[in-house]
């Protein structure tokens, strides 16, 4: 998702020109414009492909998910702690703190944008829209997805926009006629830059490999199914299975999620224990919507234990599934 954000670049030429007072020129954009569509038209194949066990959320469900992911960026924004490579929507909450700066900037940039000049004005919106319109193409828009997530990634550009935004308040205070010695401020501000710089270096080191990677995201998000998955991925494709089915096994029993389940059963099976294999996914139908991945695993389990008649249902049962959704 942090990749289809190049689909809005049209669009923030037209913001360029809305900032700098230029007259909106269609034409001169016009390449930019059908790349983008290209790319756009793209993308959306490739969800319908990827995505035949997503689950249909409702429209509230959709519209609560882009307020929280709004506010989880802000939060980032003004409060960058407790960092992880991924996190899942159902997983995260905001401390009490984040909650208040998250508020307070969001305030403070509503009553700069209400006091200032008509040029300061727009550069705030600027940013504002800057922001908004770069993290559209992440906030799962669509109303069928596996799941909702939130990543670092996905704010790397939209994240300039409020950069942008901060640095034209900040300017605005620090000019004279506020009467802010910019000298004590620099001073005063630097040790905050340097502890950014040494914590954003020591974050660096999480990114060492895949397992350190995603055992920083399940400390920081013990709930998180996704992180379990990826990291039981992660040994069972460099041949630790022993490692993968343990993982997966201690993960169940915290949160049997449909999809741990899932995967504990795909360890079972190359372990060559069918009979696990099918006693966990049967389980796994129980807990959850009804996913193809499951029914097809589950009939290569019965397969593999020699029950063909099983196994030919469950694959039907599969296709029925992947048929119903369109994909």
């Amino acid at each position: 998702l942090s990749k289809p954000v190049a689909i809005t670049f049209p669009i923030i030429l037209f913001l360029i020109d809305y900032l700098k007072n230029r007259e909106f020129k269609i034409l001169e954009k016009m390449p930019f414009l059908i790349i983008a569509t290209l790319m756009g038209v793209f993308e959306y194949f490739m969800h319908l492909n990827s995505s035949h066990d997503s689950i249909q959320n409702s429209p509230a469900l959709v519209v609560n998910n882009i307020f929280r992911s709004l506010f989880f960026y802000f939060s980032k924004f003004v409060w960058p702690s407790n960092l992880a490579a991924y996190y899942e929507s159902q997983a995260v909450s905001l401390s009490a703190v984040e909650v208040v700066l998250v508020v307070t900037f969001l305030t403070a940039t509503v009553l700069f944008l209400l006091k200032s000049e008509t040029k300061i004005r727009k550069s705030v919106i600027f940013g504002y829209l800057f922001f908004l319109i770069c993290i559209a193409p992440t906030l799962h828009l669509a109303f069928y997805c596996k799941r909702f997530i939130f990543a670092d990634r996905y704010f790397y550009i939209p994240g300039l926009g409020l950069i942008f935004l901060s640095s034209v308040m900040m300017n605005s205070l620090l000019t004279k006629k506020h009467n802010i010695n910019f000298k004590i401020v620099l001073k005063y501000s630097m040790p905050v830059f340097i502890l950014l710089g040494f914590v954003s270096y020591q974050r660096t080191k999480v990114w060492a490999n895949s397992e350190v990677l995603w055992l920083d995201a399940m400390k920081k998000l013990p709930q998180s199914a996704f992180a379990v998955n990826i990291l039981a991925s992660h040994y069972m494709e460099t041949g630790n299975l022993e490692k993968a089915t343990k993982l997966l096994e201690m993960a169940v029993i915290k949160n049997p999620n449909p999809v741990i389940l899932l995967n504990l059963g795909r360890t079972y099976l190359a372990a060559y224990s069918p009979a696990k294999a099918i006693k966990v996914f049967q389980e796994a139908t129980k807990v959850g919507p009804p996913l193809a991945d499951l029914h097809f695993a589950l009939g290569y389990a019965f397969e593999q234990n020699g029950d063909h008649e099983m196994a030919l249902k469950e694959y039907e049962e599969s296709f029925k599934i992947r048929t119903m959704s369109g994909k």
